[in-house]
Formats: C-alpha cells, structure tokens, sequence
C-alpha cells in the first residue's frame, strides 16, 4: 500500500537552471502498512505534511515541527533532516500520550488544508 499522493509516482526528472539534468530517485511512502516508517522517501504525504508546519524548529541541521489535527486537540509530531527527502520521525500525541501516526490521520491534516489540498 501507499498513500494518494505516491501512487503512480516514478522517477522524477527536472531540469536545473544551469542546464544540467537532475534525476530524483522514485518515492518510498512512509504508509506502506498504513503506519509511518522512518524507512521513506520523498513521500507526498509527508512532504505535505512538514510543509504545513508553521514555525519549524531547527537544531544542528534536525527539524522539528507540530501539526495541529483541526477540531481534535491532537497533534502530529515531525522530525526531519535538513530539507531532503526523508522524514524520520512522525507521531500522533493525543494528550500526554504519543502514538504511532497512521495515514488516516495525516489524511485528517492534508484534507483540512485548503491550499495543500488545492495541490493533490
């Protein structure tokens, strides 16, 4: 399984200012077993998600960043390194609790978006 925002998604190719070709290695979705794994890349679903962040955190090249689940009280955690590809942590904290992230709750965030979801 993936998410909505990595299936279909192969190899990317661009072109970069200077003319040269950039190739972007194929998405790994962070929701293969519809609860994140650190194991990803370049996941649509995180990336949309770190990007909905509003004052991230940074400490020696690691960011941090917390998404508030509208209308639930709850709150998704994110860590990440520098702005590549790969999120390494992602948690639901639900009151004093932390629990593994699932991708129907980062569906939650994502459709809650307006501008993120104008981009699907």
């Amino acid at each position: 399984m993936t998410c909505r925002y990595c299936e279909g998604v192969g190899v990317r190719r661009s072109q970069l200012a200077s003319g040269t070709e950039m190739v972007r290695d194929a998405p790994r979705c962070a929701f293969a077993d519809e609860t994140f794994s650190a194991e990803n890349w370049d996941c649509g679903a995180m990336n949309r998600l770190r990007d909905s962040v509003a004052a991230p955190v940074w400490a020696e090249d690691q960011w941090a960043g917390i998404v508030p689940i509208p209308g639930s009280g709850r709150f998704i955690l994110l860590g990440w390194y520098k702005s590549r590809g790969r999120t390494e942590f992602a948690a639901l904290l639900d009151e004093f609790e932390a629990y593994p992230l699932t991708i129907q709750d980062a569906y939650a965030v994502i459709d809650a978006l307006p501008i993120l979801t104008a981009s699907k």
